[in-house]
């Protein structure tokens, strides 16, 4: 190795050519199988860096999307401009929700629900009208009590429409919509109306199928030609959605008795309003009993799109709020349903229902909000109040015999126990 020279440009004399070998070098089987693992444990411990950050941005990604997403679904929702007829609760969302767990209802809520037999018009809803309503309900939940009431109003039943004289209540809705029917509410019952939900029947059938089929016990053969349904009995039947749907608007319908052949139910649509209220309870308790993740809330939203309206003032965050506090219910004690008493009788030449005002009282007072009681001698600075008591199952008065109809479909076996 020469480097005496001082000229920066001079040769550096190394001979590396001896360093070779002159054989060259031949990796053999063990040296590729060693360089093969370690190359592996190499690529695992990228994979797992990589991995691991990966994942955490697609949770990001999908929790922050999902939240959009369902924010821009919610948007779909058709919603009436009803603000000015509602006595709206106080909402229970924050300004900004995020997408923490949506709270539970903090006062009570009476909700007006209409069940429409027809599939709802389009985008827009504006021939809400056109449709016949099968089922008018107010639903109660109260958290503070722990309960929910069901109130049943028959679309038979005689009523002062504000604006337009007497006439049954479901020219309420054929004359004035949502609007007008719950102003004939109001002033007919003199019970608040906070929220409003429509429903057409292929909602419900919808609902009924995602919940996986409702299962009831009847009596015998039953049939109704009008609507298709049709069960075999006595025993316990499992029906999909359109066997419920069918069900619910029977107004007509028949047992085949043994003896005497076939008996239409002689209660006709207060008939109709008990199997509704069956099978509202067993579809509530079918839904309830469900894990509601992501699927299936996602499937309950599109329903809710494709097959409801709501009013203006009902956030969705509060109607999932209201859902997760049913789900931690006990609906065998805490459901309850009622119908208000009635007569039957005649106005001119239609045959209507009359409301029994000197037995409905009890039974509306349920559904309306609890008062201070005056100042007593136990209370002289009257700041106690009076706890409503819980709603309890109403037996409707009228003049049309029931016969056992009402015994045709149950929940259960008479001998107790479930489907």
């Amino acid at each position: 190795m020469n480097i005496d020279s001082p000229d920066s440009n001079a040769t550096i004399g190394v001979d590396l050519h001896g360093l070779d070998d002159p054989e060259g070098f031949v990796p053999d089987d063990a040296f590729r199988e060693g360089t093969r693992t370690r190359a592996r444990a190499l690529t695992r411990r990228r994979r797992a860096v990589l991995g691991a950050a990966g994942v955490a941005t697609i949770l990001l990604v999908t929790v922050v999307g999902y939240g959009g997403y369902q924010k821009w679904r919610s948007s779909q929702v058709v919603r009436l401009d009803l603000a000015a007829n509602l006595d709206p609760p106080e909402s229970e969302s924050p300004p900004d929700p995020g997408l923490d767990p949506p709270p539970a209802p903090s006062q009570a809520q009476n909700i007006l629900i209409v069940g429409s037999d027809q599939a709802m018009p389009g985008e827009g809803r504006e021939q809400i009208t056109d449709v016949n309503t099968d089922t008018m309900m107010i639903v109660r939940a109260d958290p503070g009590t722990g309960t929910i009431g069901v109130l049943s109003l028959p679309r038979d039943l005689w009523v002062d429409i504000p604006g337009h004289g007497q006439e049954r209540i479901n020219t309420a809705w054929e004359t004035g919509g949502p609007a007008l029917l719950i102003e004939t509410i109001k002033a007919n019952f003199d019970i608040p109306v906070n929220h409003f939900l429509q429903v057409d029947g292929g909602g419900f059938q919808r609902l009924v199928d995602q919940a996986g089929g409702s299962d009831v016990w009847v009596a015998g053969e039953l049939a109704d030609e009008n609507t298709g349904f049709a069960a075999a009995g006595p025993g316990c039947v499992h029906l999909d959605g359109a066997q419920a749907l069918a069900l619910v608007r029977s107004r007509h319908l028949e047992f085949n008795d043994p003896a005497r052949g076939w008996i239409e139910d002689p209660a006709s649509d207060l008939g109709r309003i008990q199997r509704q209220q069956l099978m509202g309870r067993v579809l509530a308790a079918s839904l309830l009993d469900q894990d509601l993740g992501i699927s299936a809330a996602d499937e309950l939203l599109d329903t809710l799109i494709d097959n409801a309206a709501i009013d203006n003032t009902w956030a969705i965050r509060d109607m999932a709020g209201l859902l997760f506090w049913a789900q931690g219910l006990d609906l065998d004690t805490s459901l309850t349903t009622a119908t208000p008493p009635v007569r039957s009788g005649w106005a001119g030449q239609a045959s209507v229902l009359f409301l029994d005002e000197a037995t409905a009282d009890p039974v509306l007072s349920l559904f309306r909000p609890s008062v201070a009681p005056p100042p007593g001698p136990t209370d002289p600075g009257g700041a106690g109040t009076t706890e409503v008591p819980a709603p309890t199952t109403t037996t409707t008065v009228a003049t049309a015999p029931t016969g056992v109809a009402a015994e045709w479909v149950q929940a259960g076996p008479p001998e107790g126990g479930t489907c």
